[in-house]
């Protein structure tokens, strides 16, 4: 019956899982449901999108608390029912996002989508400087993604140099690690700044989210592997409550998620304008079964800085 769930629990206890489609009148298939759900969604903050009508109306318990940014996200549509693979000479995308909990997003831009990849990041209750965790970011690609080139989308905040030091991460990803200073040598990546204004970021992803490739599915594809993202979609990666008003600011909150979350941003800031399309795949190549997300959050206390 429609809006009926019934099962046993390993425990063998019945339970029934009752949807609002199942009461007379409710059902938005039928115009009178249809009627019945406008009238119930009038008022309500970012309509059926919005996190409690998700979480309490249809029983999305995979929602947090607080208003995801982008509300338009699905797990359904925007995230690969199997592992991606990378596709044969196109290069690979890198968004970097700086600070004490540094993190890369992996991401290629194909004909048919924006694929991302399992990504790399330090947890909040870690510490790692740009040039530990640039080290294991490209010992962690040589081997996942062999023979591709690169293009490097950083945070515009690493242009800038602190009052104690000349050095700034844009400059330790760019400097040859050949320069004569020891203390100025870097990677020999050639960057590009990602967007800085937060409403750029914010439209680019927007855009991306809503574009549909012509085989039909969302131009974004998440790798399933990339549990961390896709955490921060559905709700990680939050705007910040006004406890007076109980009222949302625009801006995200910054916590554990956003990190990588702006990694992703600077990417696709770079990228929406010149989204090309087309109606043939080019050829893949098939992804390692053994392919391991390097999650620094299991493994903090190893590449903690001391």
């Amino acid at each position: 019956m429609r809006g009926i769930k019934k099962w046993d629990t390993a425990s063998g206890i019945r339970s029934i899982e009752l949807h609002y489609s199942a009461f007379r009148g409710r059902d938005p298939e039928t115009a009178e449901g249809r009627v019945w759900k406008e009238a119930k969604l009038r008022g309500v903050p970012g309509g059926e999108l919005s996190s409690d009508w998700r979480k309490e109306q249809e029983i999305d318990f995979s929602i947090r608390s607080g208003m995801p940014v982008y509300l338009t996200y699905r797990r359904q549509l925007h995230v690969a029912a199997a592992p991606i693979s990378p596709v044969k000479d196109i290069p690979i995308l890198r968004g970097w996002d700086f600070g004490g909990t540094p993190a890369c997003a992996i991401c290629q831009l194909t004909p048919m989508h924006l694929n991302v990849f399992p990504s790399l990041y330090v947890p909040n209750s870690s510490f790692m400087g740009i040039k530990r965790f640039g080290t294991r970011v490209l010992e962690h690609c040589a081997p996942h993604y062999p023979g591709f080139k690169w293009v490097e989308y950083v945070d515009p905040a690493g242009n800038a140099r602190k009052d104690t030091d000349e050095k700034t991460c844009r400059g330790i990803l760019e400097n040859s690690p050949e320069h004569p200073d020891e203390h100025q040598r870097g990677f020999g990546l050639k960057v590009e700044l990602g967007q800085i204004t937060w409403a750029g970021r914010f439209k680019a992803m927007e855009a991306v989210l809503g574009r549909l490739s012509d085989d039909g599915r969302q131009f974004l594809q998440i790798d399933p592997r990339e549990r961390f993202l896709i955490e921060a979609f559905e709700g990680g990666y939050q705007r910040t409550k006004r406890p007076q008003s109980g009222l949302y600011d625009d801006d995200p909150m910054k916590n554990e998620f956003s990190h990588l979350m702006n990694a992703l941003e600077y990417v696709v800031s770079r990228v929406i304008a010149g989204v090309p399309t087309g109606k043939t795949a080019p050829q893949q190549i098939r992804a390692e079964t053994d392919f391991d997300i390097f999650n620094f959050s299991t493994r903090s206390a190893e590449f903690a800085e001391t």
